[in-house]
């Protein structure tokens, strides 16, 4: 029963916005043009938020291979000593080391493509603003021309 009511409300406003759409044509255009912005300003939301776990990442790596360097002395030293076992235990761990590495690039490349993408639709959205700024008198002409059809309609 809720569901019911909520979705006949919904309709109910969404015919209310596209009756006051289709009498002030402009109001359309600022409504599209707000969308856009809040589109716009997600989009760099979302690249600000992967550009910090991607700097999160870089750091976790430069950390990483400071500790399996010191791990290799430690190998080798190991060695030196001929602590065989213990040699082996310590190239057990730096292996588990260099995996842990490898997921942090494959995940530090994966938000490198992220990025890109993002900024592609932010390009995107900037030559459609551009284009579109091209124009200034262009919503203006074309209420405009729809009232002229409005008017011709009714003769």
């Amino acid at each position: 029963m809720t569901d019911n009511w909520l979705n006949n409300l919904e309709k109910d406003l969404q015919a209310k916005l596209e009756d006051l759409l289709k009498i002030n044509p402009l109001q359309e255009s600022l409504l599209q043009n707000q969308n856009q912005q809040d589109v716009f300003h997600s989009l760099l939301i979302r690249q600000k938020s992967i550009a910090q776990k991607a700097n999160l990442k870089r750091h976790e790596l430069l950390s990483l291979a400071e500790n399996i360097k010191e791990w290799k002395k430690k190998e080798v030293k190991a060695k030196q000593y001929e602590a065989i076992e213990l040699a082996d235990q310590v190239r057990q761990h730096l292996t588990k080391l260099m995996e842990l590495g490898r997921l942090l690039w494959l995940e530090l490349d994966e938000l490198g493509i992220q990025h890109k993408k993002i900024q592609n639709d932010l390009d995107s959205f900037s030559n459609k603003n551009h284009a579109s700024q091209s124009n200034p008198h262009a919503p203006w002409e074309k209420l405009e021309i729809e009232k002229e059809l409005d008017l011709l309609k009714k003769v």
